[in-house]
């Protein structure tokens, strides 16, 4: 990938804008003249620019890359990542405070994007959900990105924006698909042909404007449009919309078909050491038919799959017709079958992830077909 993202840099230079563009733009990608330097890092990718009017977001043309599903291939071999799209950047931008751009897919998928420091530094991930055939609009500030637990280590754990040398977008199916593959527990589709379509991407001087925090505890699952910060694993036709409610605020409606004897979850990326002193998992939820939700956690204290532990509860929810809180104390969670912790205890201050799913088709061994809101996520005391 490094031969590729230096071949680009010549390109990149003549195409890009560099500097202030207006408001707090350091940096435009528009993709009206050509691709603006951006790799591919698929080597089965077909890339381009397209001007069809019915497709393209803002001007004339949008950068379009086609790519059959795979499941993705770390360290080198195979295809890697399919449909991988990597923005070199040829200068620091040390004043960097966030990234926007709009990004469109062909079927509902979730998408990484990724800050690197460097070509062998650490990385940082924000995890997005699209859903098919509809641009979203995405203003992202740093503090959405998160530490990559399998990349290397930051020695000052902090993403630093003037060392910043790539952003990159992954379609995430590649890695739901290779997980897919050591369980049957998660449903994948077959692979089918995708298409990604991005446009108007920008570096900004500014960082937008964060997500009120609404109440005490840590918010873990933030449901305000865009959907950013989670992903799908398993379920079938799986879509996702933010529902604006009576006070203001947001809820997250999923609606989802899951496969007798599999799990639908919806996993949530959590920062390190975030919520180190909680006590509890708080869950507002509602549902259309009575489920069963299994709330788990993973805690991760190096990087390996040796190096972590999963720790679920389960929890009846029914289908009332009203908001449901759920308040699940750390004491009640069990270790996972077959899963190895040193200490024998869940520590909070090491958690990376919490999923909330729907276990009802595994449990009773029969489809589901259902919708589920949930409105607040939190780690409380």
């Amino acid at each position: 990938m490094r031969d590729l993202v230096s071949a680009a840099v010549m390109a990149f230079m003549l195409c890009s804008f560099a500097g202030a563009q207006e408001d707090d733009t350091l940096l435009l990608l528009d993709f009206e003249e050509d691709t603006a330097g951006v790799v591919s890092a698929d080597a089965e990718a077909l890339m381009c620019t397209i001007d069809d009017p019915e497709v393209v977001f803002a001007g004339e043309r949008s950068l379009q890359v086609d790519y059959m599903q795979e499941a993705a291939t770390p360290g080198g071999a195979g295809r890697g990542f399919p449909g991988a799209l990597v923005v070199p950047l040829v200068d620091q931008f040390g004043d960097l405070r966030g990234v926007s751009f709009a990004i469109a897919t062909a079927l509902s998928t979730p998408i990484v994007v990724n800050l690197s420091e460097g070509p062998e530094g650490p990385r940082y991930n924000c995890m997005l959900w699209c859903n098919s055939g509809a641009w979203h609009e995405y203003r992202l500030s740093l503090d959405d990105f998160l530490p990559d637990l399998n990349g290397p280590d930051d020695p000052n754990g902090t993403l630093d924006p003037g060392l910043v040398n790539t952003v990159s977008f992954l379609d995430a199916d590649s890695f739901l698909r290779m997980l897919a593959e050591g369980t049957p527990l998660f449903h994948v589709d077959p692979p089918e042909e995708q298409t990604l379509w991005l446009d108007d991407l920008r570096l900004l001087g500014r960082a937008p404007e964060a997500p009120a925090e609404e109440g005490p505890g840590v918010t873990i699952g933030h449901y305000s449009p865009p959907l950013r910060g989670f992903a799908f694993i398993g379920g079938r036709d799986v879509n996702a919309v933010s529902e604006e409610l009576a006070d203001g605020g947001h809820a997250l409606r999923v609606d989802y078909d899951v496969p007798p004897g599999t799990l639908f979850a919806i996993m949530h990326l959590v920062a390190p050491g975030s919520l180190a002193g909680m006590g509890a998992i708080r869950v507002e939820a509602m549902t259309n038919s009575p489920a069963t939700l299994i709330v788990s956690v993973e805690e991760r204290w190096g990087a390996g799959e040796q190096n972590k532990a999963s720790y679920y509860a389960l929890v009846p929810l029914e289908s009332t017709g009203g908001w449901e809180t759920l308040t699940i104390p750390v004491s009640s969670f069990n270790l996972g079958d077959n899963e190895v912790d040193p200490n024998g205890a869940l520590d909070m201050d090491l958690v990376s992830t919490v999923m909330v799913g729907d276990g009802t088709a595994v449990l009773e061994n029969t489809e589901v077909i259902n919708s589920l809101w949930l409105r607040e996520l939190v780690a409380v005391e």
